[in-house]
Protein backbone atom coordinates (compact mmCIF):
# COMPACT_ATOMS: atom_id res chain seq x y z
CA UNK A 1 0.00 0.00 0.00
CA UNK A 2 1.49 3.38 -0.99
CA UNK A 3 2.43 5.90 1.68
CA UNK A 4 -0.23 8.62 1.99
CA UNK A 5 2.27 11.43 2.57
CA UNK A 6 4.24 10.49 -0.55
CA UNK A 7 1.03 10.49 -2.57
CA UNK A 8 0.10 13.93 -1.24
CA UNK A 9 3.56 15.21 -2.17
CA UNK A 10 3.08 13.93 -5.73
CA UNK A 11 -0.25 15.72 -5.94
CA UNK A 12 1.27 19.01 -4.75
CA UNK A 13 4.56 18.81 -6.64
CA UNK A 14 4.45 21.07 -9.73
CA UNK A 15 7.07 18.78 -11.29
CA UNK A 16 4.64 15.84 -11.20
CA UNK A 17 3.07 14.94 -14.51
CA UNK A 18 -0.70 14.87 -14.96
CA UNK A 19 -0.49 11.08 -15.13
CA UNK A 20 1.43 10.90 -11.86
CA UNK A 21 -1.08 13.22 -10.19
CA UNK A 22 -4.05 11.22 -11.51
CA UNK A 23 -2.51 7.97 -10.28
CA UNK A 24 -1.75 9.55 -6.90
CA UNK A 25 -5.38 10.74 -6.57
CA UNK A 26 -6.57 7.27 -7.53
CA UNK A 27 -4.33 5.70 -4.87
CA UNK A 28 -5.48 8.26 -2.29
CA UNK A 29 -9.11 7.50 -3.09
CA UNK A 30 -8.41 3.80 -2.68
CA UNK A 31 -6.80 4.48 0.71
CA UNK A 32 -9.74 6.66 1.73
CA UNK A 33 -12.27 4.01 0.74
CA UNK A 34 -10.62 1.60 3.19
CA UNK A 35 -11.35 4.02 6.05
CA UNK A 36 -14.42 6.05 4.99
CA UNK A 37 -14.70 7.93 8.33
CA UNK A 38 -11.54 9.85 7.52
CA UNK A 39 -10.37 11.34 4.31
CA UNK A 40 -6.80 12.55 4.45
CA UNK A 41 -6.97 13.47 0.76
CA UNK A 42 -9.87 15.82 1.44
CA UNK A 43 -8.18 17.11 4.61
CA UNK A 44 -5.18 17.90 2.45
CA UNK A 45 -7.38 19.72 -0.09
CA UNK A 46 -9.00 21.69 2.73
CA UNK A 47 -5.59 22.73 4.07
CA UNK A 48 -4.47 23.81 0.57
CA UNK A 49 -7.73 25.65 0.00
CA UNK A 50 -7.60 27.48 3.33
CA UNK A 51 -3.98 28.41 2.69
CA UNK A 52 -4.80 29.70 -0.81
CA UNK A 53 -7.77 31.75 0.44
CA UNK A 54 -5.98 33.00 3.59
CA UNK A 55 -8.81 31.82 5.84
CA UNK A 56 -8.85 29.65 8.93
CA UNK A 57 -12.10 27.72 8.46
CA UNK A 58 -14.19 26.57 5.53
CA UNK A 59 -17.15 28.42 6.97
CA UNK A 60 -15.35 31.71 6.30
CA UNK A 61 -14.91 31.01 2.58
CA UNK A 62 -17.49 32.37 0.11
CA UNK A 63 -18.99 30.00 -2.44
CA UNK A 64 -17.35 31.67 -5.43
CA UNK A 65 -13.88 31.06 -3.95
CA UNK A 66 -14.63 27.36 -3.48
CA UNK A 67 -15.98 27.12 -7.01
CA UNK A 68 -12.90 28.85 -8.41
CA UNK A 69 -10.56 26.57 -6.41
CA UNK A 70 -12.23 23.40 -7.65
CA UNK A 71 -12.39 24.71 -11.21
CA UNK A 72 -8.71 25.62 -11.23
CA UNK A 73 -7.78 22.19 -9.93
CA UNK A 74 -9.87 20.70 -12.70
CA UNK A 75 -11.02 18.05 -10.31
CA UNK A 76 -13.70 15.59 -11.25
CA UNK A 77 -12.96 13.18 -8.43
CA UNK A 78 -15.16 12.29 -5.47
CA UNK A 79 -12.84 14.45 -3.37
CA UNK A 80 -14.19 17.57 -5.06
CA UNK A 81 -17.70 16.61 -3.97
CA UNK A 82 -16.47 15.73 -0.47
CA UNK A 83 -14.78 19.11 -0.15
CA UNK A 84 -17.95 20.83 -1.35
CA UNK A 85 -20.09 18.83 1.09
CA UNK A 86 -17.74 19.70 3.93
CA UNK A 87 -18.01 23.38 2.98
CA UNK A 88 -21.82 23.09 2.94
CA UNK A 89 -21.71 21.61 6.45
CA UNK A 90 -19.38 24.27 7.83
CA UNK A 91 -20.54 27.45 6.12
CA UNK A 92 -23.18 29.35 8.09
CA UNK A 93 -24.27 31.16 4.92
CA UNK A 94 -24.64 27.87 3.05
CA UNK A 95 -26.51 26.40 6.01
CA UNK A 96 -29.04 29.23 5.97
CA UNK A 97 -29.47 28.97 2.22
CA UNK A 98 -29.89 25.19 2.40
CA UNK A 99 -32.54 25.64 5.08
CA UNK A 100 -34.35 28.22 2.93
CA UNK A 101 -34.21 25.88 -0.05
CA UNK A 102 -35.60 23.05 2.06
CA UNK A 103 -38.52 25.23 3.15
CA UNK A 104 -39.12 26.33 -0.44
CA UNK A 105 -39.05 22.72 -1.70
CA UNK A 106 -41.38 21.54 1.06
CA UNK A 107 -43.80 24.36 0.22
CA UNK A 108 -43.59 23.46 -3.47
CA UNK A 109 -44.49 19.84 -2.67
CA UNK A 110 -47.31 20.86 -0.34
CA UNK A 111 -48.73 23.29 -2.94
CA UNK A 112 -48.72 20.52 -5.56
CA UNK A 113 -50.32 18.10 -3.13
CA UNK A 114 -52.99 20.63 -2.11
CA UNK A 115 -53.85 21.34 -5.76
CA UNK A 116 -54.22 17.63 -6.49
CA UNK A 117 -56.25 17.08 -3.32
CA UNK A 118 -58.63 19.91 -4.33
CA UNK A 119 -59.01 18.40 -7.81
CA UNK A 120 -59.65 14.96 -6.28
CA UNK A 121 -62.23 16.34 -3.88
CA UNK A 122 -63.99 18.25 -6.66
CA UNK A 123 -64.00 15.25 -9.01
CA UNK A 124 -65.28 12.98 -6.24
CA UNK A 125 -68.06 15.44 -5.34
CA UNK A 126 -69.10 15.56 -9.00
CA UNK A 127 -69.04 11.77 -9.30
CA UNK A 128 -66.28 11.88 -11.92
CA UNK A 129 -63.63 9.23 -12.50
CA UNK A 130 -60.66 9.99 -10.20
CA UNK A 131 -58.20 7.39 -11.50
CA UNK A 132 -56.11 9.92 -13.43
CA UNK A 133 -55.88 12.29 -10.47
CA UNK A 134 -54.91 9.44 -8.15
CA UNK A 135 -52.18 8.45 -10.63
CA UNK A 136 -50.89 12.02 -10.59
CA UNK A 137 -50.82 11.97 -6.79
CA UNK A 138 -49.00 8.65 -6.77
CA UNK A 139 -46.44 10.02 -9.25
CA UNK A 140 -45.99 13.14 -7.12
CA UNK A 141 -45.36 10.99 -4.05
CA UNK A 142 -42.97 8.68 -5.93
CA UNK A 143 -41.00 11.70 -7.09
CA UNK A 144 -40.73 13.18 -3.60
CA UNK A 145 -40.78 10.24 -1.16
CA UNK A 146 -36.99 10.03 -0.79
CA UNK A 147 -36.44 13.77 -0.65
CA UNK A 148 -34.34 14.91 2.27
CA UNK A 149 -36.77 17.77 2.92
CA UNK A 150 -38.91 15.29 4.85
CA UNK A 151 -36.14 14.16 7.23
CA UNK A 152 -37.66 16.29 9.98
CA UNK A 153 -41.17 15.08 9.16
CA UNK A 154 -41.09 11.30 8.72
CA UNK A 155 -44.89 11.20 9.02
CA UNK A 156 -45.12 12.83 5.58
CA UNK A 157 -42.80 10.21 4.12
CA UNK A 158 -44.86 7.41 5.72
CA UNK A 159 -48.07 8.89 4.31
CA UNK A 160 -46.51 9.03 0.85
CA UNK A 161 -45.28 5.43 1.06
CA UNK A 162 -48.76 4.30 2.13
CA UNK A 163 -50.26 6.15 -0.83
CA UNK A 164 -47.75 4.61 -3.22
CA UNK A 165 -48.60 1.17 -1.83
CA UNK A 166 -52.32 1.84 -2.60
CA UNK A 167 -53.30 2.36 1.01
CA UNK A 168 -54.67 5.83 0.26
Amino acid sequence: MPDREKLLQIVDDPKSSETERAEAWQDLNALDSVSPQTSPAVDHLVRRFLHDTHTSTLGDVPHYALHQFLTELGMTTPDANRLYQRWLDESPVAGRKMKQMGIHLANCFLDQQDALAARLQSATAQGLNTVAIRREMKKLYQDWVDSSIFNEHPEIRHMMRDAIAHKL
